[in-house]
């Protein structure tokens, strides 16, 4: 069982026996969004299901909440879902109202999927709720769209550029501040592994949400600038990081991964702001940089038994059940 230990800034949480602080936003299924994309206020989403090469399109006002959960009851279940409780339409709601979606493609069987709430900024509960949704929809791809709407609408077939709006364009958080705290106890919201000369060092800040702009805004001077106090003393649990960045001077590579829905822009901003390295986008989160500099990740990892326990206390959104 998860044990509530605190009701401070950030909770300290206990999951069989691992002790780590979560944000506010979980604990009270408040969802923030990255201040690089400020998003309207609502859970809208669009459920799409594709058969013999044909488009059902449905409208939901509060569904981006519960994305998982629906999927969670299998096919059957959705179609009747969508059919219920939802108004069918024929186009796409653009990226800014769009906090989630639900792409079953029944030609391909293949899921596209992404989320508000909790997962929708949290790395680690993406890539397990991906994994939780493939063991339910067997011999199914299952995808979470860390570009939101316009990864739907690019596999639907549907992309336009009202797709894309002037609301979510990147605007990438600067300030003179590292950190808003300095002390060697701060959250790890914001994570930056650099590698030079073989040499890694990694370094967090406490933004939540857009600590690693500060970082790309710096661009390749990165490495002489950031400062040694913002350095990883002690790892905590990936919960609670949101962003990551990993730069690889020994290979001119930068590996970014958003904690929520950010539409290709981001990445192509942040190339215009690294001439010359290549940028790659990624979805794993905190444990690719362990991964990618051939380190233990079960030092950070969330493990699937943590998971469930999370899931169940933490991400059970209440709608509507159908007999």
């Amino acid at each position: 069982m998860i044990e509530s230990e605190s009701l401070l800034i950030y909770p300290v949480v206990k999951l069989n026996s691992v002790i780590f602080k979560i944000p506010l936003p979980i604990l009270y299924n408040f969802p923030l969004h990255k201040t690089t994309h400020q998003k309207k206020m609502g859970y809208r989403a669009n459920f799409i299901i594709v058969e013999n090469n044909k488009q059902k399109i449905y409208y939901s006002q509060e569904g981006a909440l519960y994305t998982v959960e629906i999927l969670a009851k299998g096919i059957a279940y959705c179609e009747k879902y969508f059919d219920f409780g939802f108004h069918e339409t024929d186009w796409l709601i653009d990226n800014a109202a769009g906090e989630g979606g639900i792409v079953i493609d029944k030609d391909q069987n293949k899921i596209l999927f992404y989320a508000s709430g909790d997962i929708g900024f949290t790395p680690v509960l993406q890539r397990h709720s991906q994994k939780y949704i493939a063991k339910i929809w067997e011999n199914w791809s299952v995808q979470w769209c860390s570009r939101g709407h316009e990864e739907l609408a690019i596999y639907l077939g549907l992309m336009e550029d009202r797709i894309l709006t002037e609301e979510c364009k990147p605007n990438f958080f600067e300030t003179d501040e590292w950190s808003p705290t300095m002390e060697v106890d701060r959250r790890q919201s914001d994570v930056i592994t650099i590698i030079n000369n073989g040499i890694i060092k990694d370094y967090k800040q406490d933004w939540i949400l857009d600590g690693i702009t500060i970082c790309v805004l710096k661009g390749e001077n990165l490495i002489n600038l950031i400062p040694e106090e913002l350095l990883i003393q002690e790892w905590q649990n990936e919960l609670e990081t949101t962003n990551c960045l990993l730069v690889d001077y020994d290979s001119k590579k930068l590996f970014v991964c958003w904690g929520s829905d950010a539409d290709s822009r981001h990445d192509d901003e942040v190339r215009r702001l690294w001439p010359g390295w290549e940028v790659v986008r990624q979805i794993e989160g905190l444990i690719f940089h362990f991964d990618y500099t051939g380190r233990d990740r079960s030092i950070v990892e969330m493990t699937d038994k943590q998971f469930e326990l999370f899931r169940e206390e933490y991400m059970n959104y209440d709608f509507p059940i159908l007999d």
